[in-house]
């Protein structure tokens, strides 16, 4: 008797899980973990790298349903080299805020830049640059992540084109930016 008990208790936590699958808590993604030279870091599930797209240590990641979105929201990660050093980070702050602004003014595209600095959950400094037409219809975010290292930094870049089916895009970045920790 008390083993059929335990059975059918485990029968219902089985059934459980499969209806409301492993996300019971909403504030939990479900990750996968990629490992490159620089570092590793953690996509979710749902999304995967796209080899097509992903050279010379330029990685780039949409979600699997995205694909065949013309064109896909998509997050790239590479490692770039700097001449600051991690105390000198305002500065390499300051030279991406002046590039960026250029870029901006030379497009001729209306936009806006805004920034903010903090940490990433394993306490490395993080930059974060958004760049966000200017008009009724948007047609594409940029949001730039920097992770600073010595003389060197992560960019963790997405191109938001507001697909409908890729609402998250935001957060997603941010989990990515976390995750990630320098090789040694």
């Amino acid at each position: 008797m008390l083993i059929r008990k335990i059975s059918i208790i485990i029968l219902g936590f089985i059934i459980s899980f499969y209806l409301f699958g492993d996300d019971m808590s909403n504030d939990e993604i479900i990750s996968q973990i990629q490992k490159k030279i620089f570092g590793t870091y953690q996509i979710p599930s749902d999304w995967v790298e796209v080899k097509q797209w992903s050279i010379g240590g330029k990685y780039f990641y949409t979600r699997k349903d995205a694909m065949s979105e013309n064109p896909p929201t998509n997050i790239s990660i590479e490692m770039g080299k700097n001449r600051y050093s991690e105390k000198d980070h305002e500065e390499f702050r300051y030279a991406i805020l002046r590039q960026l602004s250029f870029q901006i003014q030379n497009s001729g595209i209306d936009a806006s830049l805004g920034g903010s600095g903090l940490n990433t959950n394993n306490g490395y400094i993080l930059y974060k640059f958004t760049i966000e037409e200017n008009s009724d219809v948007k047609k594409a975010k940029t949001v730039q992540y920097y992770i600073i290292g010595v003389k060197k930094h992560i960019l963790i870049h997405l191109t938001d084109y507001y697909n409908k089916n890729n609402t998250t895009a935001d957060e997603v970045a941010l989990f990515i930016a976390n995750s990630f920790i320098w090789s040694k």
